[in-house]
């Protein structure tokens, strides 16, 4: 069975606008476009210090939330650049094709079955 390419980058394309939207709602692009965690700016009164630990544990739940949804728009948009260049598809490991079975479940998929595990 052959991959439809055009049905694997509208997927790609679809799942980049679900993580940019996801990454809107807790995250800024500074100058360079890269996402940076937004942090709820508090008054410095004795009445707001609860508001600012609470924005500070805040942040910081955010921080690793974005880093993993940037991590997933990096291999969305890796995917959808070796579309264009006709690399997709290819195991960055062994240089294998990943089966069609995996890129289907998976349209960002990096790896083969084989080697999956070690780019966790």
């Amino acid at each position: 069975m052959n991959i439809d390419i055009q049905e694997q980058k509208a997927k790609l394309e679809a799942e980049r606008g679900k993580l940019e939207e996801e990454l809107s709602h807790i995250a800024d692009k500074d100058d360079r476009g890269v996402w940076q965690a937004n942090q709820r700016e508090t008054n410095d009164t004795e009445a707001d210090r609860q508001v600012a630990a609470e924005a500070l544990s805040e942040f910081e739940g955010n921080l690793s939330l974005v880093q993993s949804l940037k991590d997933q728009l990096e291999d969305v948009e890796e995917a959808l650049s070796n579309i264009t260049t006709n690399h997709y598809g290819f195991c960055v490991v062994c240089g294998e094709k990943i089966s069609v079975e995996r890129l289907i479940a998976n349209p960002a998929a990096k790896t083969c079955q084989t080697h999956m595990q070690s780019q966790s």
